[in-house]
Formats: structure tokens, sequence, C-alpha cells
């Protein structure tokens, strides 16, 4: 039953993205939606999407749910092994952030309460163009 209750959950994140994208002309809102309904749907405490810039040399935060200001603006992420190895298309899970070698902000993670990542390669047209 569980199963069957989670695939739904999917499905309706699905089509609320979907619904949304086909609706509206704002791609912030389309951002917005869906770090906000990955964590209910998953039933984590937070999500990002970073994309890369035009110069494909940065990562521009496009989109946050259940993190802080503070955090979400800790310093450049681009060259955290996770994220690097992420944006060469390999999803990575962190099981203990705050001890983490590859974790550059130690103390910012401690604060923030994260206990584990998980980075995953947004792929457009089979080209990796951020993370999650």
């Amino acid at each position: 039953m569980e199963h069957i209750v989670k695939k739904s959950k999917f499905l309706d994140l699905f089509i609320e993205v979907t619904q949304t994208i086909t609706s509206c002309l704002d791609l912030d809102e389309v951002f917005d939606l869906i770090p906000k309904n990955l964590v209910k749907t998953l039933d984590i405490d937070a999500a990002t999407i970073r994309l890369i810039d035009s110069s494909r040399e940065k990562l521009i935060l496009k989109a946050a749910y259940g993190l802080s200001d503070d955090y979400l603006n800790r310093g450049a992420i681009d060259t955290e092994e996770p994220v690097f190895k992420a944006l060469q298309g390999e999803p990575i899970f962190i099981e203990n952030a705050v001890e983490d070698s590859r974790i550059v902000y130690h103390e910012e993670t401690k604060k923030e309460g994260i206990n584990s990542i998980l980075v995953v390669p947004i792929s457009i047209r089979g080209r990796v163009e951020g993370v999650l």
C-alpha cells in the first residue's frame, strides 16, 4: 500500500509541475515549484536547484525550499567534489555531511542541521546543466 501512495505522490508532483510549465511563462515559478514539491513528496527537509551559468563556469541558485538564507549564501559550492562529480553526470550521496571531507562548509552545514546530502545532476537533452 505504501508503494502505491508513493507512486501517487510522484504522479501528483509530475502533473502539478507539468500543469505549471504549460500554463505559465514564468520560469522562476516553475523552478520554485520543483524543490517545494520534492520536499513534500519525498518527505525530505530541503531541496535546491542550481544551474550552470551561461559561461559554464559557476552554478547559480535558481530555487530552494527548506533552507535558511545564511546557508544558501554560505559561498560557492562549485568546487566541492560531490557537486563537481554530479556536474559530470554522477549522482553522489553523502551520509554524514558534517564530517565528510568533500564538504567545504562544515560549520554552516552543522548549524543548518544537515545530516545527509544527495547531489543529482540535472540533464537537459543529454547535457548536464545543473544539480538538484
